[in-house]
């Protein structure tokens, strides 16, 4: 995970995205999102995805995702 990480750092760019951290073998729960940005599992598919915290707790709440941790 932590070469993984160091890799797209050396690469400058801007963030990787939850799909392509999944490909490339990090748990779901382990996803990194950019700052600003929480981790959350949809409800519907178990799909993790980075999304602006007051937009995490709006899906929350609307039963559209759960917490990641």
């Amino acid at each position: 995970r932590a070469e993984f990480i160091e890799k797209a750092k050396s690469m400058q760019l801007a963030w990787i995205s939850p799909r392509q951290q999944v490909t490339a073998g990090i748990d779901a729960e382990e996803i990194e999102c950019r700052e600003e940005f929480s981790l959350v599992m949809r409800t519907s598919n178990g799909l993790p995805i980075c999304v602006k915290a007051d937009s995490a707790l709006r899906m929350i709440e609307n039963g559209l995702a759960v917490p990641a941790n």
